[in-house]
Order: structure tokens, then C-alpha cells, then sequence
């Protein structure tokens, strides 16, 4: 009977499910559409936010770039990323545009070394107070005067900041400084109010706090007490800028670790002060002594030691064969014998433009350009033998900053030794090792220079 019982209402529930199946499958229809639509909407919705944040990115970006976010998990420790300064502090490029440097993180055994490099780009130049402000106006409209074209990121591939071993053996995983060059004045000199220009423009000069603040940036990342190596770099007025903040950090680290080595490299960073053959003065001093009086008249510049032997005449201290008397920190000075940039701009001859040789000069140019290189290698020469803290490489060759491409080339040498080994020796021996390595050939007889 039970069994009977169980069969009839086996039987029977089934009965009821197959007599109501076909309305259980038309609700799980319904509930499916309507996920599927809640789902489309969602994701449509979001694509619709995403093309609105990119059209907003697009529109910042060609107004101020956008800093990029910072999360330890989307970080490539190698890349060097862009962090703005507030807009409320000192810092300014000079348009007014906010003043931003690019940082990243040294990994495994370069972890406690920094290197940091200034970069390049002449300056703000005039003979009186407006050619000063004209060329100052016509800079602030480009990446050298204005952070708007600042990139988010760069990486890196043969400079001192590449990451890949192969390509930058000493320094790949070394902490590293990029501070960028926008003040026109050699990252250095500062005025508390901007100067209003003829069409109601404003310039900044705030190069003085711009690279305090990237070094303060720097230590905050980086504590000084546990740092083991700090090298000062840079190309051009970047080199420039090396030299010229290099015994102010060096006094900053050994403050508060006196065992830190700090030493400077510098690549086509001489600027002397020689008679230029079309202006018959020293156009270039008389240059730079209008930008000192420009921009350094609240704060003088950083190297008190050369200040006190040059109260009447300041700017001299701008002027490298001045200044390297009075830098007790190594020094690595990378300057070509027939420095391209300097033959043009400070000597005043073009003859060397077309293909950077001498070609195409005659014999007055040549022993004009000849003299300019004797007088600098004088001053070099003549320095080391008292600062022994003092190294130079220097080819007989014309070009301004070495390509880094070429650190390792043996056809790009002096006594044999290249780029790359000179450095080796430098940072091995903590800049302890003087090294002199004048090129004994002159130009166009170099056949290394071809």
C-alpha cells in the first residue's frame, strides 16, 4: 500500500512540474533579459565615463600635464615618473606653470646611490635688460620655460638613467634625480615677484627654489644617513648647473653623513669667459653678468667661498674657471678640446657648423679657434695642479656633450681610455684618483674625431 502511496505521488509531482514547466521557463526568460539588460547598461554606462575622463585627460593634458597616480603596483620601479610641486609653494617654471621633477626608485645594490642629472638648454640670454627679458619670453613658450609639455614618464635607454645593465653598467639601479630645466637661468636665482612683461605676461625666476625643492624630494625619498654614493651630472648648462650646486650637496650630505662619497660628472659643461671675435669684448661674461644681475640680487648665488673673493664682481662665480677653484668635491669634467657650442656662441666663429669639422675653415679661423682651445686647456691644466680633486677627459674633437651610445667605443678615446673606463676609475676610487686625459692630437688630424 505505502509503496503504492509513494508511486502515486511521484507520479503525481511530476504531473505538476511538466503541467507548469513551460511558465517556470518563460520567468527564467524574463529574469535573463533583464540581467542582460542591466549588464549592457552598466558597461555601457562605464564606457560612456571612461571616453569622458579621456576627454578630460586629453583637454588637461594640453594645458597642464596630469600627474600620473602613484601606486606602489603600477610603478615600474625603472621608470622615472612625474611629481608636481604644489601650486601654493615657491616652485614655478617661467611661465607660472607648476614646477614638477621626475624620480625613481633604486633597486637591490644601487638602493643606497643616487645619481642625479640637471638638464640642459643654454639660457635666458641679453647683453641689457631687454634682450634678457625677450629671450626669457620666447622661452617661456617652449618645455625649457613651461612644464604644459613636460612628458609623465620618460624611460631611458643609454643615459646615465637607462635601466638595462648592458646599456648603463654603473648606474642602472641607482636612485634617480631628473631635474628639469625651466627658470632660464641656470636652475639657480630666484625674485619673489613675477616681472610683467610688455603684452601682460608673467615671468617667473624661482630656479634657486625649483632645485631646492627637487632635492628635498630627493631626500625624502632617499635618507641621507643610510646613502653611500651621490653623483651630480649633467649636459650643457645641465653641466653647468652640476658644477654649480655640486659643493653646495656635498656640504648638504656630509652634514649628516660625512662617510657619503659626492661627486660631480660633467659633459660639455665648461663655460669660460673668452673674447668673442665679432663683438670684440667678452660678449658671453657680459652675458651672464646681466642674468646675475637679473635673478641674483635677493639671493645670491649658492658658493659662499667664491662670493667672498668676488664681492665687486659677483658673476664671475657664474664663470667656471672662477668657480672650479673654489669646488672641493670631485670632479669629472667631459669637455671636448674644440667645444662646439662654445666655438659658435662664446667665440663667435661658424666656419664648423656645417659638419662639425674644420674643414671648411681657413687659417685665420683655425688659429682663431686653435687659441680659444689652448686658453681653456691652460685653465684646466693650471687648476689641476692644485685641486687635485679636479679630472678631465678631453678629446680633440668637435662636439658639445658626448653621446652616451659612444661610452664604450675604443674609436672615441683618449690615451686609449674610453668613457666609460674613465668613469669606472672615477667612481671606483670615490673621485680619490686624479685623472688628466688631454687628447695629444689637434683637429682635423684626429682621425678618432671622423
Amino acid at each position: 500500500m505505502n509503496s503504492e502511496m509513494d508511486v502515486f505521488r511521484v507520479r503525481e509531482e511530476a504531473s505538476f512540474f511538466t503541467k507548469h514547466l513551460k511558465i517556470i521557463i518563460f520567468i527564467a526568460t524574463i529574469l535573463s533579459i533583464i540581467l542582460l539588460i542591466t549588464l549592457i547598461t552598466t558597461i555601457s554606462s562605464n564606457n560612456k565615463n571612461n571616453s569622458t575622463e579621456s576627454n578630460n585627460l586629453d583637454t588637461n593634458q594640453s594645458q597642464l600635464p596630469i600627474l600620473p597616480k602613484q601606486t606602489p603596483s603600477s610603478i615600474n620601479e625603472f621608470n622615472l615618473n612625474l611629481e608636481y610641486f604644489p601650486e601654493t609653494s615657491n616652485t614655478k617654471c617661467l611661465d607660472g606653470s607648476p614646477y614638477g621633477i621626475y624620480f625613481g626608485r633604486g633597486q637591490a645594490a644601487g638602493a643606497n646611490k643616487v645619481v642625479i642629472n640637471f638638464w640642459g638648454g643654454a639660457w635666458c640670454t641679453g647683453r641689457d635688460k631687454a634682450s634678457f627679458l625677450s629671450s626669457c619670453t620666447t622661452r617661456s613658450n617652449t618645455e625649457y620655460g613651461s612644464s604644459k609639455l613636460f612628458k609623465a614618464k620618460y624611460n631611458y635607454e643609454y643615459d646615465f638613467f637607462g635601466k638595462e645593465e648592458s646599456k648603463n653598467k654603473f648606474f642602472y639601479n641607482w636612485n634617480k634625480l631628473d631635474i628639469p630645466y625651466c627658470d632660464g637661468t641656470g636652475t639657480q636665482g630666484h625674485i619673489s615677484d613675477p616681472l610683467i612683461i610688455n603684452n601682460n605676461a608673467k615671468l617667473y625666476f624661482r630656479g634657486y627654489d625649483n632645485t631646492l625643492a627637487a632635492l628635498d624630494y630627493l631626500f625624502s625619498k632617499v635618507k641621507i644617513n643610510e646613502i653611500d654614493t651621490v653623483v651630480v651630472s649633467g649636459c650643457s648648462s645641465g653641466g653647468f648647473s652640476a658644477i654649480y650646486w655640486l659643493q653646495y650637496i656635498a656640504d648638504l650630505v656630509a652634514e649628516k653623513n660625512p662617510n657619503a662619497a659626492v661627486l660631480g660628472i660633467s659633459s660639455g659643461g665648461l663655460f669660460m669667459d673668452y673674447k668673442n671675435i665679432k663683438t670684440n669684448d667678452n660678449d658671453f661674461g657680459l652675458r651672464m653678468k646681466q642674468m646675475y644681475e637679473m635673478v641674483n640680487q635677493e639671493i645670491p648665488m649658492v658658493n659662499k667661498d667664491c662670493l667672498k673673493d668676488h664681492k665687486e664682481n659677483p658673476h664671475q662665480c657664474l664663470l667656471h674657471e672662477t668657480l672650479i677653484k673654489y669646488i672641493k668635491a670631485p670632479l669629472l669634467l667631459f669637455e671636448a678640446a674644440y667645444d662646439g657650442w662654445a666655438i659658435k656662441n662664446i667665440l663667435g666663429e661658424t666656419c664648423h657648423d656645417t659638419d662639425y669639422t674644420l674643414r671648411n675653415c681657413d687659417e685665420q679661423q683655425i688659429n682663431s679657434i686653435n687659441q680659444m682651445k689652448d686658453y681653456n686647456k691652460g685653465v684646466l691644466v693650471e687648476a689641476a695642479k692644485t685641486k687635485k680633486n679636479l679630472s678631465v677627459w678631453s678629446p680633440a674633437c668637435i662636439f658639445h656633450c658626448f653621446l652616451n651610445i659612444l661610452r664604450d667605443s675604443r674609436s672615441f678615446s683618449v690615451d686609449g681610455k674610453t668613457i666609460n673606463e674613465v668613469i669606472w676609475e672615477f667612481l671606483d676610487s670615490k673621485g680619490q684618483k686624479q685623472i688628466l686625459l688631454f687628447d695629444k692630437f689637434e683637429n682635423p688630424e684626429n682621425r678618432q674625431c671622423n
